[in-house]
C-alpha cells in the first residue's frame, strides 16, 4: 500500500472514530501532557464550550476556571481516578455538576495524554420529573386521555361481573363523594391505580391527576420532587413546583407508598398533620389542597407490624382502606376479562379470534392468577403473539409454561 493511501485511510478512520464519540451520550474530552486540550466531543461541548475550535489548544483552566480537578492534578499518580464527583461554573455562570473517570494514556511507557469520560449529574431530578411527565402523557389502550387532568380511566372502565367486584366499585363511588385521604391496598395486578383514577374522575374530574411511584424515585429527591424546591436551595435546584403544588385541588397518588423512607414518611407526616409544606430552600409555606390516595400490594396492618410504615403516617393516609379482592376470589370475572381483552387485542394485531377452546377455559378457571388482571393481559398478549392468522380460538399450546405447568396436567 502506498504512503499516501495508508494516510488517507488513517485520516477516513479518525474522522469515524470522532464521529461515533459525537454520538454517545457521556462528555468526553482529551489532554496532553501540559493539560492542552486536544480532544472535545459533542456531548462535552453542548455541556459548557461554545465550540470546539474554542477549547482545543487550551488548557483546563483557561476554559473552565481554575476551581476544577485538572487532568494534571488527578493522575500525578499516573492511574486512573474513578467515578470522581466535580463542580464548576460555565460561561453562562450555570453550576456544572459532573461525575468522571480520568485515565492516562501511555506509549512506550511514556504518559503521552489524559482522557476523562464523564456524565452531567446536575438536574437529575429534572430527568425523574421529565419521566413522570412522559408517563402522564402516554396511554397504551390507543392513547385513550383525559388531557385535562391527566387521567385515563373512570370507574365505568372496570370490568368484571363478580358481586365482590361490584361491592368494592360501590363503595369507590361513596369514597369519591367526600375529600378524604384513602389507601387503595390489593395484590399486585389488581387495578390499583385504575380505582384511584376511577375515584378521582367521580369526584374532581376537572382538577389535576398527579401519580408518583415512591420505589422508583431515589431518596435524595423524593423531597424536592414532592416539595419543590427555590434556586439555590442545593447544588443545581431551580425554582420547581412539587407535586402537592402540581396537583392543586386534585388528587396526588403515592403508589407504593410503603417504599418511602423513614426518614421521609416523618417529612410527610408532618406535612399533612399541619396541612401546608415548604419548598426546600423557602421560608414560605402553602397549604395542601389535594385528596391524598395512597396505595400498596401489603397488608397495611403487617406493614405497620413489620415497620416498614409508621402508625401515624397510616392513619393520616387512610380514613378508609378500599381493599381489592384478588382474581382468585372472583374466579367468574375471569372470562368476562378474558373476552374484554380479546376485543382489545383483536384491533391492535388485526386478527378475528373469537375466544378460547374448553381446555384453556378450564385451565384460565383452574389457575390462581398470582399477577392477578395483568396476567391475564399478559397470558393473552403472548399467545395472540404467536397464533397463525386464520384461528379464530385459542388453545393451550399458545400460552406460556408457566399456565400449562399448573393446568394442564389436570386437563389429560
Amino acid at each position: 500500500m502506498k504512503h499516501n493511501d495508508y494516510i488517507r485511510q488513517l485520516e477516513s478512520r479518525v474522522r469515524m472514530l470522532e464521529d461515533i464519540l459525537d454520538h454517545v451520550y457521556e462528555c468526553i474530552y482529551a489532554t496532553d501532557k501540559d493539560g492542552v486540550i486536544i480532544y472535545f466531543n459533542r456531548a462535552t461541548e453542548k455541556l459548557d464550550v461554545n465550540g470546539k475550535k474554542i477549547a482545543i489548544g487550551l488548557t483546563e483552566e483557561a476554559v473552565w476556571g481554575d476551581n476544577i480537578l485538572t487532568h494534571a492534578q488527578l493522575l500525578k499518580e499516573g492511574i486512573p481516578k474513578l467515578e470522581i464527583e466535580d463542580s464548576h461554573t460555565a460561561v453562562n455562570g450555570k453550576e456544572i455538576r459532573i461525575i468522571a473517570s480520568t485515565y492516562p494514556y501511555f506509549e512506550n511507557g511514556e504518559l503521552k495524554a489524559v482522557y476523562s469520560v464523564g456524565r452531567d449529574i446536575t438536574s437529575p431530578d429534572s430527568y425523574i420529573e421529565r419521566t413522570y411527565e412522559l408517563q402522564r402523557s402516554y396511554d397504551p389502550r390507543n392513547m385513550v386521555r383525559n388531557v385535562q387532568n391527566g387521567t385515563s380511566y373512570t370507574l365505568e372502565d372496570l370490568v368484571f361481573k363478580s358481586q365482590a367486584m361490584g361491592e368494592c366499585v360501590e363503595v369507590a363511588k361513596k369514597l369519591a363523594s367526600h375529600p378524604s385521604n384513602i389507601m387503595v391496598f390489593g395484590e399486585t395486578g389488581t387495578g390499583k391505580e385504575l380505582f384511584t383514577q376511577g375515584i378521582h374522575n367521580a369526584s374532581t374530574p376537572n382538577e389535576p391527576f398527579v401519580a408518583v411511584n415512591c420505589a422508583a424515585i431515589p431518596e435524595n429527591l423524593l423531597e424536592s420532587l414532592l416539595f419543590g424546591s427555590v434556586k439555590g436551595a442545593f447544588t443545581g435546584a431551580t425554582s420547581a413546583q412539587g407535586l402537592f403544588e402540581e396537583a392543586g385541588k386534585g388528587t396526588l397518588f403515592l403508589d407504593e407508598v410503603n417504599s418511602l423512607p423513614v426518614s421521609m414518611q416523618a417529612k410527610l407526616l408532618r406535612a399533612l398533620q399541619e396541612k401546608k409544606v415548604r419548598r426546600i430552600g423557602s421560608n414560605k409555606d402553602y397549604a395542601i389542597q389535594c385528596r391524598i390516595i395512597s396505595a400498596t400490594n401489603q397488608s397495611p396492618l403487617e406493614l405497620i407490624e413489620d415497620k416498614q410504615l409508621r402508625r401515624d403516617l397510616y392513619y393520616r393516609l387512610s380514613a378508609f382502606v378500599l381493599s381489592i379482592p384478588p382474581v382468585r376470589e372472583r374466579k367468574e370475572d375471569i372470562l368476562v376479562l378474558v373476552d374484554h381483552f380479546i376485543k382489545e387485542y383483536n384491533r391492535l394485531f388485526h386478527t378475528n379470534v373469537l375466544g378460547l377452546d374448553g381446555k384453556v377455559v378450564s385451565a384460565f378457571l383452574a389457575y390462581d392468577w398470582p399477577g392477578n388482571i395483568r396476567e391475564i393481559k399478559h397470558a393473552l398478549e403472548s399467545a395472540f403473539n404467536i397464533i397463525d392468522k386464520h384461528e379464530t380460538l385459542l388453545t393451550l399450546k399458545q400460552f406460556p409454561a408457566l399456565l400449562k405447568e399448573h393446568s394442564c396436567n389436570e386437563l389429560k
